[in-house]
């Protein structure tokens, strides 16, 4: 019962997802987001699987991944996520053996709320990678 009726509210639906879950503050969502998130929910599989998404959420199981050798990791956290608590963000960079950065004026959706802040991350990210390569690495 629960996918038809997902369906059917699935804009109004998604953007208080959005809002209340994912965004720090509902201003900062691109225009057109909501739509985009909400666009897949209208098929009826896609809309059986979102309960299932919603109910595994246990960010215990990050766990299982510590250890694993990635190279380097920055775990980036928005103040005002209410998904991932920080101390738990911060547990997971160590975990990794990463740096851990918390942006102001974001929720769970750093990409979204805070482009230019992941973008300068990346960018710092990249330069030190092209800078630690080697003649005999580029090939």
């Amino acid at each position: 019962m629960l996918p038809p009726l997902f369906r059917l509210f699935r804009t109004p639906l998604t953007r208080y997802m959005l809002v209340r879950r994912v965004f720090a503050e509902s201003r900062s969502m691109p225009q057109g987001l909501t739509a985009a998130y909400a666009e897949p929910w209208a098929d009826v599989d896609r809309a059986r699987t979102l309960p299932e998404l919603l109910k595994q959420w246990d960010p215990a199981e990050l766990a299982a991944f510590s250890g694993i050798a990635v190279g380097r990791v920055r775990v980036v956290a928005g103040r005002q996520d209410r998904r991932v608590q920080l101390d738990d963000a911060r547990r997971w960079a160590g975990c990794l053996g990463g740096t851990f950065t918390i942006l102001d004026g974001c929720g769970h959706s750093a990409p979204e709320e805070r482009p230019e802040a992941i973008a300068a991350f990346l960018r710092e990210l990249l330069a030190r990678t092209e800078s630690e390569t080697t003649e005999v690495d580029r090939g």
